[in-house]
Order: C-alpha cells, then sequence, then structure tokens
C-alpha cells in the first residue's frame, strides 16, 4: 500500500486496454517503502472492487486498465 504524504513528484500512466492512454503528475505519492523504490511498479485495474474473501485475486472482474509509476 502506498502512503500519500511527501512531495516527491511521480508519474503515473495508465494504459487502457482499448488503446487510450493517459498521464498524471501526483505531488504526494511515497513509494520508499516499496519493495523497488526504482519505480516501474504495476498498478492494475479491474472493474469491481476486491470482494476480499476470494483467494487469491480477490474476484474483483475484467482487468480494465493498468498503469505504471515511475520516478
Amino acid at each position: 500500500m502506498m502512503k500519500i504524504m511527501t512531495r516527491m513528484r511521480t508519474t503515473v500512466a495508465l494504459f487502457w486496454l482499448i488503446g487510450t492512454a493517459v498521464s498524471a503528475q501526483m505531488k504526494h505519492v511515497d513509494i520508499k517503502d516499496a519493495k523497488r523504490t526504482n519505480g516501474g511498479t504495476a498498478l492494475p485495474v479491474h472493474e469491481r472492487a476486491d470482494d476480499g474473501k476470494t483467494e487469491p485475486g480477490g474476484n474483483p472482474g475484467t482487468p480494465i486498465a493498468c498503469g505504471v509509476i515511475i520516478k
């Protein structure tokens, strides 16, 4: 889980499965406690929230987008 606290500049690029790409700048993202702090961390987006009980995936439905967090 990312803490949203520090003022490090991080770019999040979402690549939608239909081919549209967007980019967003976020000023208050902290990834220093992440397993890989050199960026390139994936950010998957699914059609539904995790149901909190199905293991291992959480039954979130179809993936609709995937992002990459870059320093």
